[in-house]
């Protein structure tokens, strides 16, 4: 990849159009790539910061949600805001230099739908990638050999890949490649 390039989109994105681009030849696409590799590359748009800045944004939604049980919530909800404007203030910072305030706040809840979509997206990745990789535990019965020992080993198999599978996750969730 050729970090030097850089292009001007002239398409006019529209909100139907940018979130269908966004999770489905983009998001879902880079999931796939990221699972099959089993690496995250700590770049572009998968550095820490913004796979931090996902989870702030579904703590936060989680949040809104409690506070309709929890008057306590707003308190959570205000340290939340702020956490994600002190993590991406380079972001905004660029958008107040080069269009003003007005747009640089203008761009935070976008930024933020943002990170709520590539979480979604990501996991209906990770569930994508299950269905494709594993086959299911139990054979159709009518086909059961006599032999139970084959059975037994290809459960055992397929719980083992089901671990793996969830190290993979673990793994990618906290950053570190295996």
């Amino acid at each position: 990849m050729r970090k030097t390039i850089q292009v001007k989109h002239l398409k006019c994105w529209r909100t139907y159009s940018l979130l269908r681009a966004d999770i489905f030849y983009r998001a879902i696409p880079w999931t796939a790539i990221i699972l099959r590799d089993r690496e995250i590359v700590n770049d572009l748009n998968l550095n820490l910061s913004n796979r931090i800045s996902v989870v702030l944004v579904y703590t936060l939604l989680a949040a809104l949600i409690a506070v309709w049980w929890v008057s306590a919530a707003w308190v959570g909800i205000a340290g939340l805001s702020l956490a994600l404007l002190a993590i991406n203030a380079s972001v905004y910072q660029f958008f107040y230099q080069k269009r003003g305030f007005l747009f640089a706040l203008q761009t935070v809840p976008w930024h933020w739908l943002y990170y709520f979509y590539s979480g979604l997206a990501f996991a209906i990745g990770l569930v994508r990638h299950h269905w494709q990789t594993y086959q299911p535990i139990l054979p159709n019965w009518k086909t059961v050999p006599g032999n139970l020992f084959a059975l037994e080993q290809r459960i055992f198999a397929s719980i083992s890949r089901e671990l793996v599978g969830a190290s993979i996750l673990v793994s990618l969730v906290i950053g570190n490649s295996f």
